[in-house]
């Protein structure tokens, strides 16, 4: 790849300062097209199976439950009071008690040995669904006294805005469990990317590069203000949708061309083409993330802000609910 397109792809100012020292930076192609960057991979590797998997179901059962507990509430099966409703309060009380684990592991190196960072992320997650549920069964699905409204809602607030922040998360991050995402690292990843595409479709005289670069040139325009920054992060993506059909269009027609001229089976050019499709979705990924990043870590910041206090309130308002209904 030449010198031409690397600067196409950042552009040349206003720059952030990551950007700009991404330009002082060596971005060496790979000499085969198997052989991909680290960073890269990084953008290219998806979570495993089992990992999607075990995600759906516990989400699915979640959803199951939610609606199972909402029927019986009609036929009042559980009782906040007695019984296995009063139990159910307890243990789903208890689960939120146990998410202060989380934050109390990163805050204290004595509790560095006891698992990994995402195995502790994990456990926090559980915990912050199955707690809220069985909340709601303790309930019954129904309001209830003054200060178990307050205990409840401030619960959901904090289950809401604990869906709000893994989501926000995965945006700043590389993938759910991953290192925290870095500017200079991203777009060295998808700046090397051009070099794998061209190479897989055996040659296209930079043409696929230079729509590649059309694109991240436009995506990463730096932004000045929250709005532009905000507006930015939601049309990207869409724009991706029509730039990688036209992409994927020159590739095919790349492809064809060259499988004339090396004499490519048509195993070898379903091969290419499934290979140079991977890359591409990578790049776009790659420069869509880029392209959010700063969006996404403000209002990361902005989200730990609030979800701390809301948490805190809602062990005062859990508190205050428990005291209230022993001694009245």
């Amino acid at each position: 790849m030449t010198g031409n397109v690397k600067a196409r792809l950042i552009p040349p100012t206003p720059l952030p300062r990551a950007v700009r020292a991404l330009q002082k930076l060596e971005l060496p192609l790979p000499k085969a097209a198997k052989a991909v960057p680290q960073s890269s991979a990084n953008i290219e590797s998806d979570e495993s199976f089992w990992a999607r998997a075990t995600r759906l179901v516990f989400t699915m059962s979640t959803i199951v439950a939610i609606g199972f507990g909402a029927k019986l509430s009609a036929i009042e099966k559980f009782t906040p009071a007695e019984g296995t409703g009063y139990m159910l309060g307890i243990l789903g009380g208890s689960l939120m008690l146990l998410l202060l684990l989380y934050p109390l592991r990163k805050r204290f190196r004595v509790l560095d040995g006891m698992g990994s960072a995402p195995a502790w992320f994990r456990v926090h997650m559980a915990l912050g669904v199955a707690g809220p549920v069985l909340i709601l069964y303790h309930s019954n699905f129904s309001l209830g006294a003054t200060n178990s409204n307050v205990a409840l809602f401030s619960m959901l607030l904090v289950a809401i805005s604990g869906v709000a922040g893994r989501y926000i998360y995965g945006k700043v991050h590389n993938g759910l469990y991953g290192t925290k995402a870095d500017l200079p690292d991203l777009l060295g990843a998808v700046t090397a990317l051009l070099g794998e595409i061209e190479q897989v479709v055996g040659g296209a005289s930079g043409t696929i590069a230079r729509q590649l670069t059309d694109f991240g040139e436009s995506a990463l325009r730096p932004r000045h203000s929250v709005a532009a920054s905000l507006a930015q992060s939601l049309v990207v993506p869409f724009s991706t949708r029509f730039a990688q059909t036209r992409v994927m269009g020159s590739v095919k027609q790349a492809i064809a061309d060259n499988a004339v001229r090396h004499s490519w089976t048509a195993k070898q050019k379903r091969q290419r083409y499934r290979d140079a499709r991977r890359h591409v979705i990578a790049y776009f990924n790659g420069v869509v993330k880029a392209s959010q990043l700063s969006f996404y870590e403000r209002l990361f910041g902005l989200w730990h802000v609030l979800h701390v206090p809301l948490f805190f309130l809602l062990i005062i308002t859990g508190v205050v609910h428990v005291v209230a209904v022993h001694l009245y």
